[in-house]
């Protein structure tokens, strides 16, 4: 009986030992991964400030040859957009108003204040009811001054680009337009070439074609 106590004893001792050994083996699993997890981190941290990376960086910004294609085949377009941005269309229930908007949904890309208007501050605007002079007369209610309006081309159409100071009430900060019709639709560009920003609007710009 003592002998078989005994046995139990042991076979428990060794038990309980076993749930140690795996215990502190996957305690320190977890640390490795987790060490090996904040390396990562750190060398990634480390990397986009080296001048390799900035370049890299600087240049996908710039051309927009390996960039993602928008197209939207019932007003007619299309342009290309930097694979770190998705773009989304509201429609803003007002004259058949269609709002295009570029977002951040790479964390790189935003990489290090996470600030939209400082990789990009840019939109498109479809009116399907209104004309130019109609856009400069509300550009005008709104309080704002027009300092330019010049020709220019959208898609290989004609255009007209205006510059417009005092929409943003308290700021001098200029805002221009690149308004062009086409098929009896308006189309509006609407961008700020703020310096430091990562993206030119004027890369997206270029690429954008009339479908129709």
């Amino acid at each position: 009986m003592k002998n078989f106590n005994k046995s139990l004893v042991v076979r428990g001792i060794i038990a309980v030992i076993i749930l140690l050994l795996i215990g502190m083996g996957a305690y320190y699993a977890d640390r490795k991964s987790k060490q090996e997890s904040l390396d990562k981190m750190v060398q990634e941290l480390m990397d986009r400030d080296s001048p390799e990376f900035k370049a890299e960086k600087s240049k996908s910004f710039s051309s927009a040859e390996n960039w993602k294609t928008y197209t939207d085949d019932s007003f007619g377009f299309s342009f290309k957009y930097h694979p770190g941005l998705s773009v989304s269309k509201t429609d803003l229930q007002y004259k058949g108003r269609i709002f295009y908007s570029l977002n951040v949904d790479d964390t790189e890309l935003a990489y290090p204040s996470y600030k939209m208007d400082e990789v990009i501050d840019m939109g498109l605007l479809v009116l399907p009811e209104e004309t130019l002079e109609d856009f400069i007369k509300e550009t005008k209610d709104k309080g704002a001054k027009i300092l330019k309006q010049e020709a220019g081309t959208l898609g290989g159409v004609p255009a007209t680009k205006l510059t417009v100071v005092g929409e943003i009430v308290g700021t001098d900060q200029e805002t221009n337009y690149i308004f062009a019709r086409k098929n009896g639709v308006s189309f509006v560009v609407g961008f700020s070439e703020k310096k430091g920003t990562k993206i030119n609007p004027q890369t997206i710009i270029n690429t954008f074609e009339f479908t129709n």
